[in-house]
């Protein structure tokens, strides 16, 4: 194969545009995340959520969090998206680590008191 010819069909591989179509993707998912994140204040968090809708979140927020692990594994290689998408994306999958664990698996009371008698020794307890 000659230089010229390897160098034509590298430019035809590079003009495909998949790295763009996951970069966007990234991009899409992560807007996506917010809006669940603003649902899920004013509805899970602020509002009074019925079963079912506790039940529905739990079920979003796991699908979420799967697909960010999934997304970020494919963004993390150096070959793949931007550096910008790629901290996007994790910032993302952090907010949604910590719903779940705000809301699926709460700090016991015991220990919520232990680490509040630490930092204010000086405050009575209820």
């Amino acid at each position: 194969m000659a230089v010229s010819e390897a160098a034509s069909q590298k430019t035809r591989l590079e003009t495909f545009g998949l790295r763009q179509v996951v970069a966007h993707n990234i991009e899409e998912f992560c807007a996506e995340c917010d809006r669940f994140i603003e649902w899920q204040y004013r509805e899970i968090i602020r509002g009074e959520p019925s079963a079912e809708q506790h039940e529905k979140h739990r079920r979003e927020l796991k699908w979420a969090l799967r697909t960010a692990k999934l997304l970020e594994c494919v963004a993390s290689d150096p070959d793949s998206a931007s550096p910008s998408a790629v901290a996007l994306l994790r910032t993302k999958l952090w907010q949604l680590e910590q719903s779940w664990k705000m809301l699926y698996e709460p700090m016991p009371e015991a220990e919520a008191d232990r680490i509040l008698a630490e930092i204010f020794p000086d405050e009575p307890r209820a």
